[in-house]
């Protein structure tokens, strides 16, 4: 500990560390991020002090970033050119995909977007155009969840069948889905009621008060 804390710039934290019993680390053991907190608590609870939040962070990375290290631990070698490169986009920035067909963007771009149809007036006539707007109200888990469930639907039931097996556990799966999503909708559904019902009796009320 005192080797490592002396690479970190941190030897006059070692008395500590020595006072709490750390003297030494079992070197090749890749301590996960709790036990290196722990290690760290204990410290402070057996010294009854507290380390500032600085020198906290540099403590927990010097004792955390040990395993990584060491020379047996495989370090494939990476190559500038693979690295991929970063797309950061201008602040007015705005996707322009609404060429392309609704079915082909990804899905969690589907989810972002929403697509209506108008008449327009053009140079041959009267047209129909896609107007796409920016979806910026997120809706219900229930919601996302349903519309993942009836593209995994679609895609099954356009599915070559020569790569179906039989009693196919693919289709299990679907169906073990959309019973769960049922019953979800269901309790949804009578929670929504009850709500409902709630509204209607206080207007109910304030209606009788204000005729009274």
């Amino acid at each position: 500990v005192k080797v490592l804390l002396s690479k970190a710039g941190l030897a006059q934290y070692y008395p500590l560390f020595e006072k709490a019993g750390y003297q030494m680390l079992e070197g090749n053991a890749n301590l996960t991020d709790m036990q290196v907190e722990q290690i760290l608590v204990d410290v402070e609870r057996q010294c009854k002090a507290r380390f500032p939040m600085e020198i906290r962070t540099r403590l927990w990375k010097a004792i955390r970033h040990m395993w990584f290290q060491l020379s047996v631990v495989d370090k494939p070698f990476i190559d500038r050119t693979e690295v991929p490169r970063l797309f950061l986009p201008k602040r007015d920035y705005k996707q322009i995909d609404w060429m392309v067909k609704f079915q082909d963007l990804d899905p969690d771009r589907q989810r972002q977007v929403n697509r209506t149809t108008k008449m327009v007036q053009t140079l041959q006539g009267k047209s129909m155009d896609i107007v796409q707007f920016e979806v910026y109200k997120r809706q219900q888990d229930l919601w996302y969840e349903f519309k993942d469930m009836q593209r995994s639907v679609s895609e099954w039931t356009h599915m070559n069948a020569q790569m179906m097996l039989r009693e196919d556990p693919r289709e299990e799966a679907l169906k073990l889905r959309i019973r769960s999503l049922i019953d979800r909708a269901q309790i949804k559904l009578s929670e929504r009621h009850a709500v409902m019902a709630t509204q209607r009796l206080i207007m109910t009320i304030l209606l009788g008060i204000r005729v009274v």
